[in-house]
């Protein structure tokens, strides 16, 4: 009796650690460490650069023709570490996440459903925000003459 006792604790507390594991982040069985470590450098290097407003910006890359794998919401590229990956489907109503997604998923997967992209970066340039903050709306003629006042 003890010893069944024993097993099924045991079994609980495996199943209960797996279960716990895939929410904390990314299930290695899901998408391989060597995969989710060329994202989180990718999007490191596309986190520092100046024309990505970091803290509003958003990437995403094709993990396999069903897939792709994103930052999180509200996170700022620079700063990602691997429980901050999420996997969608590009078909599906599927994610990895048990949380909100990114402002703009739908964006992301249509942009996979519809065209071979391999990645989407959603940068958000510092001279849109800045225009916008300044309420300022510009034709499309103008971006060459503002770009370079930003």
């Amino acid at each position: 009796m003890l010893d069944s006792y024993k097993k099924i604790t045991n079994g609980l507390v495996n199943w209960i650690s797996r279960v716990g594991s895939a929410s904390r982040g990314l299930n290695d069985s899901l998408v391989s460490k060597d995969v989710q470590t060329k994202f989180l450098e990718s999007v490191k290097y596309a986190g520092s650069k100046a024309f990505v407003l970091d803290s509003l910006a958003e990437m995403s890359t094709r993990h396999s023709q069903s897939y792709f794998l994103v930052v999180g919401p509200n996170m700022q590229l620079q700063n990602i570490k691997a429980g901050d990956i999420i996997l969608h489907s590009i078909d599906k109503d599927w994610t990895s996440a048990d949380h909100t997604n990114s402002r703009h998923i739908d964006l992301h997967k249509q942009i996979y459903q519809h065209t071979g992209s391999r990645a989407v970066l959603l940068c958000h340039p510092r001279c849109a925000y800045i225009m916008q903050q300044k309420n300022i709306k510009p034709g499309f003629f103008s971006l060459t003459r503002i770009a370079g006042n930003c």
